[in-house]
């Protein structure tokens, strides 16, 4: 049998997220995470990987059941608020509106919010897809690391989500919700507003929240001389 857990990228935290990652890891109550996904998978026993990633919003741990089924543990590293409970229950409602348009996400077994349950933390349990990410294989996020043979079959998976994630559509322009029932409609995006009617109303209330991410000593080095004073306007524009 071949041994997952040896073949991906398990590297350790850099050193930026450390210090983050081990509080998570201190926090959670990782018997508890055991015992709901047990309780989720029809009561088989299960146990956690020694081996874990963190980046972004999350630290991942491999589930492993006694029958060889493996789920990823996705615990949020920081502290739950009321702001990060929001977006995590938009997260999970959009992708589970994706996987019931077919598009190619994880499923979820199950899930909390906020910090007030027996783990401690935030959560999500997944459905474990094996494989690591194109960036990691090719060893940056530069397309031309990709080797050239590759390339036909990675542009045509891609393109082919996009087609089902595209296809995934509702009335209006705004954050997922799912209700209780189990339909769908559209909600406010936090710290945007909404939902909107139209892509140019979207645009519009982004285009007055957004802050322009690049300070000016990066413009003046990666900008044509030409342009400087354009490319500066238009950053204190959205400073």
């Amino acid at each position: 049998m071949v041994n997952l857990a040896s073949e991906l990228d398990w590297s350790p935290p850099n050193d930026a997220m450390k210090s983050r990652a081990h509080a998570c890891f201190i926090r959670t109550n990782w018997e508890s995470i055991r015992d709901i996904a047990s309780q989720a998978n029809y009561g088989k026993p299960c146990n956690l990987s020694a081996h874990y990633r963190a980046g972004g919003s999350f630290l991942a741990r491999q589930l492993v059941f006694e029958d060889g089924r493996r789920w990823i543990a996705c615990v949020q590293l920081h502290e739950a608020s009321p702001e990060t409970s929001r977006a995590l229950r938009i997260e999970i409602d959009t992708m589970i509106l994706l996987e019931e348009n077919k598009a190619p996400v994880p499923h979820i077994f199950a899930f909390e919010v906020d910090d007030t349950n027996p783990a401690r933390s935030a959560f999500i349990l997944l459905e474990f897809i094996p494989g690591n990410t194109a960036a990691e294989e090719a060893g940056g996020y530069d397309w031309s690391l990709v080797p050239r043979q590759h390339r036909p079959v990675l542009y045509r998976t891609i393109a082919t989500a996009h087609v089902q994630i595209a296809s995934s559509r509702l009335p209006k322009i705004g954050a997922v919700v799912r209700h209780e029932d189990g339909g769908f409609t559209v909600g406010a995006i936090p710290g945007l507003g909404g939902p909107f009617d139209t892509a140019a109303s979207f645009m519009a209330a982004w285009a007055t929240k957004m802050k322009f991410p690049v300070e000016e000593d990066e413009i003046r080095r990666r900008v044509p001389l030409s342009l400087i004073d354009e490319a500066l306007a238009l950053a204190a524009h959205n400073h």
